[in-house]
């Protein structure tokens, strides 16, 4: 994170009823009380970026991520954001959907913030997109669905939402 590392893909799974990073031993928990700490040490002026992060939830064959997950606090993504994280620094759909405006049936264009919104005016940090299609998104207030953002590899870029339709899907989440 000091390097400049500005996205990284998180692969997840769960893994003796916790969340664990892929082939590694560290814990979600413990992935996300180093980034509030990199956060908290580098929220000025110079330092301060745009980390963006990118879930990758891994399941066994046929497995879904099912209400249990939502239910048990130690699996409850949103829970363990809240409490090894904290909101203050997420920019969240629906901060998103509240930016867009009436223009955006003119202009058809979605109205993102300028990185000098997101960074020094709402001092935000942090957008969180899942990449597969595992979570169920009314329950995770703070991640965006792999339509909004997305990782392609390659050397391609994040997409946003550049049309209605898409700034529609965003509302019935």
């Amino acid at each position: 994170l000091n390097s400049g590392l500005q996205s990284m893909v998180l692969d997840l799974e769960i893994r003796n009823n916790t969340w664990m990073i892929v082939e590694t031993d560290l814990n979600f928990q413990q992935y996300l009380t180093t980034l509030n700490s990199f956060l908290v040490q580098s929220h000025y002026d110079l330092s301060a970026n745009i980390q963006v992060l990118l879930l990758n939830i891994i399941t066994k064959k046929n497995a879904t991520i099912d209400k249990l997950v939502y239910s048990n606090p130690q699996l409850n993504l949103t829970n363990i954001i809240d409490t090894y994280l904290g909101s203050e620094y997420i920019f969240t759909p629906e901060a998103f959907l509240n930016d867009q405006d009436s223009s955006l049936a003119i202009t058809k264009r979605p109205k993102w913030p300028t990185v000098q919104q997101f960074l020094f005016e709402r001092h935000k940090r942090i957008i969180i997109t899942e990449l597969t299609s595992s979570l169920n998104l009314s329950e995770t207030p703070y991640i965006f669905p792999r339509d909004v953002l997305h990782y392609d590899e390659n050397n391609s870029t994040l997409s946003c939402p550049t049309n209605n339709t898409e700034i529609d899907f965003m509302k019935s989440i």
